[in-house]
């Protein structure tokens, strides 16, 4: 129970830094679709196969999500640093 709460715990957070979109919750939903169904099937192997790839998809994904958060934020700081620089010049 101590890894799920950990695994939750850090998912909770991660989002809220991050911050997806409604595309990275629609990609979850069918992932946990995918994962439903094979369990429906009683199908293990399909399962843990389905699990493997929702977890590689968000890693994925939030990898993603974080680096065009840097992107944005170095875009920010260098838009300050040149505003800051034109005015000291005027």
């Amino acid at each position: 129970m101590f890894i799920l709460d950990f695994v939750e715990h850090l998912l909770i957070d991660a989002k809220e830094i991050l911050q997806p979109g409604k595309d990275f919750s629609k990609k979850v939903l069918y992932a946990h679709k995918r994962i439903y169904k094979a369990l429906l099937e009683k199908s293990p192997k399909k399962a843990r196969e389905e699990m493997v790839r929702h977890v590689q998809e968000v890693e994925r994904d939030l990898i993603a999500i974080q680096e065009e958060k840097k992107s944005e934020l170095n875009l920010q700081q260098l838009s300050k640093k040149e505003r800051y620089s034109l005015s000291y010049i005027f």
